[in-house]
């Protein structure tokens, strides 16, 4: 009978590095350590060995499922924990689950794995069981993504969660990435071939490993079999994830209305799937629709995000609801609410650097200028974002008033990131500011060759405004427009649209312009003075009396309120 205890057992191939990391805390805790080596050609043999493991030579079969097994074989105590070199658990969980297991001895323990990776928003998670009673009769099953389970399921052992973390460190390096990739793709084909053609997650881990690999039609015949013609009882968390995968591989195509559809048909099938909704999100935000977007994003937040038996992007998920949503609301002109998410996100990650620049991004857009300075300062230097943040000091130097500053700073981050767009227009608004027409142009269009916003339409508009070019100002503020279908106008579009139609002498035109002006962005002295002329100049005087009235309520020192109160005088 095996002795009370918990024993680690890896399968390890070259894996030095990783075991000089893991293996301190695994031998201080654990009662034993079992490693099979399958045929190293580094220092991991005589490094485990020197750390007090046991080592056994197995070849590699391309079957991990008989490589782990064979270290069961030699197993010496009651519980196992498996783990892969690449795993990282902290001693104070081990002692954890090695307490547990020992407390309920006829029990497997599930653990949250979480998949790091070098994009924050792709970390993923799942539950997995990765200990069990030592007994023959429990070994694993596939030669890839193999399973403890069935044997466990067997002999009717029973599986609690346990709130113990373990983390993978193999997906963070890009080119390592791509090497199991194309390994598991090969070796999940052949489980295909050999018999396991209806085993859906079999075929889930094949559409992933496939896309990974760039194996796209093979991806996207077998995501779309599992989406239409799954298996009978098939769980409904893989025919939404294969939705997903389909959908996302259709809009790679630039086939973006059937990816909408594929994802349309998943937020039927599930309405509160949160990882559905925000990629449908994602889609319609790509395609425009940035009212859609957004709504398809507050239902995200609102759901609950659930760890299951498959790795999904839960770890990433709500960060990247956040930013998304973050990013709309400063769109639809709303930073302080872009703020309050960024701070969300900053809450459970302080050391978020992305959402650091945003936060400081959303700050200075409620000309919380204060905040902004104190968020900036604490971002140190790096040189992965050396140009947003120099674009971020830019916009707070502008808006503080600081040109000089403001211009040269933008300059600089036109040179680290010549595709910053948004530092030519704001070089732009420090020309025209500074009555300097030809410069402001040439920032604009420069803005314009990059990336074709209505931001810097607007700006170009307003620039050709001042040089007297009204025809010109107006063709922009309309191109502008028809770019702004599903989300707000760029702030002034209305009011630079009023004033040019009322230079032309297109005065009811003008009133339009003004008023809606008005209604988006509340009073403003100098705009409701202008409408006011426009009623003077379409002879209705009781109307031009209350706008210059109302102009000088609100700025009593408007001179050019006072004059047109003197003018309507004079002609009556």
């Amino acid at each position: 009978m095996s002795a009370a205890g918990l024993t680690v057992a890896m399968i390890v191939r070259d894996e030095e590095s990783n075991l000089r990391e893991l293996l301190p805390g695994l031998v201080d805790v654990a009662d034993d350590v079992v490693i099979v080596d399958t045929g190293s050609s580094d220092g991991s043999v005589n490094l485990a060995r020197s750390r007090g493991a046991r080592v056994f030579a197995a070849p590699w079969e391309d079957d991990f499922a008989k490589a782990r097994n064979r270290g069961l074989e030699e197993v010496r105590t009651s519980h196992v924990l498996w783990l892969d070199a690449d795993d990282r658990i902290d001693r104070e969980a081990l002692s954890s689950v090695r307490r547990e297991a020992l407390a309920r001895p006829q029990t497997g323990l599930m653990l949250l794995l979480v998949n790091e990776s070098a994009d924050p928003n792709a970390v993923s998670s799942c539950w997995q069981l990765r200990v069990f009673p030592s007994r023959p009769e429990h070994r694993f099953e596939g030669r890839i993504h193999e399973q403890i389970l069935p044997g466990l399921a067997a002999t009717g052992t029973p599986v609690e969660k346990l709130d113990v973390t373990v983390r993978h460190t193999g997906y963070v390096d890009p080119g390592e990435v791509a090497r199991k990739s194309r390994r598991n793709f090969e070796m999940l084909r052949r489980e295909i071939a050999g018999g396991r053609e209806n085993d859906v997650s079999v075929l889930l881990h094949y559409v992933k490993a496939a896309t990974m690999c760039g194996e796209i039609e093979e991806a996207l015949a077998t995501a779309r079999r599992c989406v239409e013609s799954p298996p009978p009882e098939t769980p409904a968390e893989i025919i939404q994830s294969a939705a997903v995968t389909w959908a996302r591989i259709e809009y790679g195509r630039r086939r973006a209305d059937e990816a909408l559809r594929i994802l349309g048909e998943a937020v039927e099938r599930v309405p509160d799937d949160p990882i559905v909704r925000f990629f449908r999100a994602d889609a319609l935000r790509r395609s425009g629709d940035l009212t859609g977007a957004l709504r398809d994003l507050e239902v995200a937040r609102a759901a609950p995000v659930r760890c299951t038996l498959l790795p999904l992007p839960v770890a990433g998920l709500g960060r990247a609801i956040r930013l998304e949503m973050g990013e709309l609301q400063e769109i639809f002109c709303r930073p302080a609410d872009a703020a309050a998410l960024y701070r969300e996100i900053l809450d459970d990650q302080p050391e978020d650097r992305a959402a650091r620049r945003a936060l400081a991004r959303a700050l200075i857009g409620a000309f919380a200028l204060r905040e902004a300075r104190e968020v900036l300062d604490g971002l140190e230097d790096r040189h992965e974002d050396a140009g947003e943040v120099c674009l971020l000091r830019a916009t707070l130097a502008f808006q503080e008033g600081r040109d000089a500053e403001a211009d040269a700073l933008y300059e600089r981050a036109l040179a680290l990131h010549p595709g910053a767009w948004a530092a030519s227009l704001h070089r732009g608004h420090i020309a025209l500011r500074g009555g300097r027409l030809d410069e402001a142009r040439r920032h604009y269009e420069r803005a314009l060759s990059v990336a074709d916003n209505p931001e810097t339409r607007v700006g170009l508009a307003a620039s050709l405004l001042e040089g007297g070019r009204l025809t010109e100002c107006l063709d922009h503020l309309a191109e502008a427009v028809g770019a702004c279908v599903g989300r707000p106008l760029p702030r002034g579009t209305e009011a630079l649209s009023g004033e040019a139609l009322y230079r032309i002498g297109r005065y009811m035109e003008a009133v339009g312009a003004f008023e809606n002006h008005l209604k988006r962005w509340g009073a403003e002295a100098r705009i409701v003075k202008r409408l006011a002329d426009c009623y003077r100049n379409l002879e209705a005087p009781a109307a031009a009396r209350l706008g210059y009235e109302e102009a000088l309520r609100l700025d009593p020192g408007l001179v050019e309120a006072s004059e047109g109160l003197q003018a309507l005088e004079t002609v009556h």
